[in-house]
């Protein structure tokens, strides 16, 4: 749920990993589409400022899918192992 932003939720649920310094937002959309543009701001401001939040995930596109489903199931397959492996691209990190 984006909206009303469940600030006090993600709160409770982030709550066993205070000791972390750094979270990735993982989604399967382009990094224009999806949900990462609406709450990339709203997390940010939850974590407060001595976390760092990364996004991976596809790279911004027109279209919502590659278009080819062997291409999409191999970029799932990277994309879930980056999150996964804690593996961010810097390029894709800089748009925020």
């Amino acid at each position: 749920q984006l909206y009303p932003f469940p600030k006090q939720e993600l709160r409770v649920a982030m709550e066993p990993f205070s000791n972390a310094d750094e979270f990735i937002w993982c989604q399967e959309e382009p990094q224009n589409q999806g949900a990462w543009d609406n709450i990339k701001h709203r997390l940010r401001n939850l974590l407060g400022s001595s976390k760092r939040l990364y996004y991976v995930g596809r790279s911004a596109s027109a279209a919502p899918a590659v278009g080819n489903y062997q291409v999409h199931v191999l970029q799932r397959e990277q994309i879930i192992d980056a999150a996964l492996n804690g593996r961010v691209d810097p390029v894709m990190n800089q748009r925020f």
